[in-house]
Parts: C-alpha cells; sequence; structure tokens
C-alpha cells in the first residue's frame, strides 16, 4: 500500500483500492516452506468469523504485507494479512 500519488515504479501496476474496514491478520509460521504464506488467508478469515464479522469479498482483493524487517532467509517470521469485512455482526 502506498499515499496517493506515489510514483509507480517501472514495470509495475497499481490500483486504487476504496475506503473499507480492513481485518489484519498476523502469520507466524515457516517462511522455507511456505507455512505462514499458505496458511495466512485462511487464518485472518478465521478471526473475522471468531468477532462475529464476515469477509467482504465485494472488494475483490486481500493482501500479504511484509516487515521492511522480514528477513526471507530465516526458517520462521511473521507475515501481515489484510482482508475487507463487513463490519455488521453476525447473530
Amino acid at each position: 500500500m502506498a499515499c496517493e500519488n506515489t510514483p509507480v515504479p517501472e514495470g509495475m501496476q497499481y490500483r486504487d483500492l476504496p475506503a473499507c474496514n480492513i481485518a489484519r491478520g498476523y502469520i507466524h509460521g515457516n517462511l522455507q516452506n511456505g507455512e505462514a504464506n499458505v496458511n495466512a488467508h485462511e487464518l485472518t478469515l478465521g478471526g473475522i468469523e471468531a468477532h462475529n464479522y464476515t469477509p467482504d469479498y465485494s472488494f475483490g482483493w486481500s493482501a500479504e504485507v511484509y516487515p521492511d524487517s522480514l528477513d526471507f532467509a530465516e526458517e520462521e517470521g511473521t507475515i501481515g494479512y489484510l482482508c475487507p469485512y463487513n463490519p455488521h455482526k453476525t447473530s
């Protein structure tokens, strides 16, 4: 994610995203075998549902977020995952 009017690097594309409620999941796992990445979406959805909300797929996106300090050479680490959700509680 970047601020408005941030230059887009050559060879890259951008997509303007509308404002929405976003759940942030923090997934700690094995970086070498993909465990953290593979499970990030489902674990974040589980957190949304555990708080009696629902994922909002109408926005058409979700995203992995990597902290600048993440060393992909390490065996384990923590990544972030963003997913829009519906702010209305389910019963």
